[in-house]
Formats: structure tokens, C-alpha cells, sequence
């Protein structure tokens, strides 16, 4: 039998959607997940294999989910850092939304984890993200800001060895925090703490280790700052000298 052109066509288009759907099957079911998990091999089958050479080898089966855990180990209470310190209000910018004033004094305590591995690759800049149940506390008159470690924000620790961003070249230990339910109590996205330490000769660290000891007269100066903001904008600012800083534990 001679088939027209036409009928070859269509025998060719039918040959060629057939090719398709197998093809769509195969690779819907290379492609699914969970993968289809292959036939176990009886040890009889096994020993066959390995006699004639023919390597065997065993697939590991993926966890239900295919993402690998969240980290959400917590740091050894006992081998936290604390200190505590006092400081006095000294600059106002703006109106923050608690009473205020020049001269008012700031007492808390921040802890630390020393064993923290640096996220910063340079050897003179160091970062140290903070994990619970560390903590800092900030009090002034009738607030108290915590840090809020669930928040991105969150708190960390930087240490810099030989800034010469800017003159005099300086050493700085400095850590940040945010606290979003305080922040919510008054109406605004954040309320912010930075804590630093600046030695303008630059002698007090040597590389971007976390200090074994924090001694306020090794360093030219201490400042605390706290601000708050809303809708990207900041609304005050409030920087306070640092007096004290003395380990706790």
C-alpha cells in the first residue's frame, strides 16, 4: 500500500506526539519529588554484581522537606561575658517620646558570647553575631530597651583594629541592638542602642579577636547612642558619655 504525502505526514506527527508523552512521563517522573526510589537488590543479586565487577552503589533518601535545618543551637550560659555600665545623657536631638534630659543617667549590662565565630573576612574588622541567651539591656527613666535577638536587626558585636577611615587612626569595640516592641509601644518601626569604645591611639587591640577584657581607661572616649525612627526617617537621638564599664562575669 502507497501512502500520500499527506497520510505520511500525518503518521509522522502522530509517531513524533507519541515520542512526546513518553518523554513528558520520563521526565515528570525523573523531576518529582520525592524521586521515585529505585529496586532494592537482593544480597544474592549483590554478591552477582560484585563478582562480575559491576560496582553497586546506595542512593541516600533526601529529608521530606529538602532544606536543611535551621541552626538553632543557643550559647552555654556559663560561658557568657556580662558586663554593666553607667553613662550621662549629653546630647538631645529632636523629641523622643519618653521625658528626657541633658545630664539624665543610662545604666545596663550587655553579655556576650566570646566564642562566636567572626562573619567579617577582613583581619581587622570583625563581626559578631549574637545568639540567646545573650543579652542587653539599656535603662533611662521609665524605659528599658532590650535586645530583640528574633529581629533581623538583631545584636552584634564589631571589633576594628587600625580605622584610618578617618583621622586619628583609632581601635573601636561597638555593639548594636534593636528592640521592636518598644519601638511598637510608642508608635514607630525602631528604637535603636549602639554602645562603642574608641581608643584614638589605636595600641588597645592587636587584630579583630574579641577582647578577653573590657577596661574603660585604656580607651580616649565611650559613647551610647539611642534613637528612633519611622517610615525610614529619624525622628530623635539622644548620645550619652559612657562613665563606667565593669565586668560581671
Amino acid at each position: 500500500m502507497t501512502l500520500t504525502k499527506s497520510s505520511q505526514a500525518r503518521l509522522v506527527i502522530y509517531a513524533l506526539s507519541i515520542c512526546a508523552i513518553c518523554a513528558s512521563s520520563v521526565l515528570a517522573q525523573e523531576h518529582s519529588y520525592p524521586p521515585t526510589a529505585p529496586p532494592k537488590r537482593t544480597e544474592a543479586e549483590k554478591a552477582e554484581m560484585a563478582a562480575a565487577g559491576r560496582p553497586t552503589r546506595t542512593i541516600k533518601a533526601l529529608p521530606p522537606s529538602g532544606i536543611t535545618p535551621a541552626d538553632t543551637t543557643t550559647a552555654d550560659c556559663s560561658a557568657l561575658t556580662k558586663y554593666q555600665f553607667s553613662a550621662t545623657v549629653d546630647l538631645k536631638q529632636g523629641t523622643p517620646p519618653f521625658p528626657v534630659a541633658k545630664g539624665d543617667m543610662v545604666t545596663g549590662t550587655f553579655t556576650f558570647d566570646p566564642s562566636v565565630k567572626d562573619t567579617y573576612i577582613s583581619p581587622t574588622q570583625g563581626k559578631y553575631v549574637q545568639k540567646s541567651p545573650t543579652s542587653v539591656q539599656v535603662i533611662l527613666g521609665e524605659i528599658t530597651i532590650n535586645a530583640d535577638l528574633n529581629n533581623r536587626l538583631g545584636y552584634y558585636i564589631t571589633i576594628t583594629d587600625n580605622d584610618s577611615s578617618v583621622k586619628p587612626t583609632r581601635d573601636i569595640f561597638s555593639w548594636f541592638v534593636n528592640d521592636t516592641v518598644l519601638a511598637a509601644s510608642y508608635g514607630l518601626d525602631y528604637i535603636q542602642s549602639g554602645f562603642s569604645l574608641t581608643d584614638y591611639t589605636a595600641a588597645v587591640f592587636n587584630g579583630d579577636a574579641m577582647p578577653d577584657n573590657l577596661t574603660l581607661s585604656n580607651f580616649s572616649r565611650g559613647n551610647l547612642f539611642l534613637s528612633g525612627s519611622k517610615g525610614g526617617a529619624g525622628l530623635w537621638n539622644l548620645r550619652s558619655q559612657i562613665i563606667s564599664v565593669d565586668l560581671v562575669q
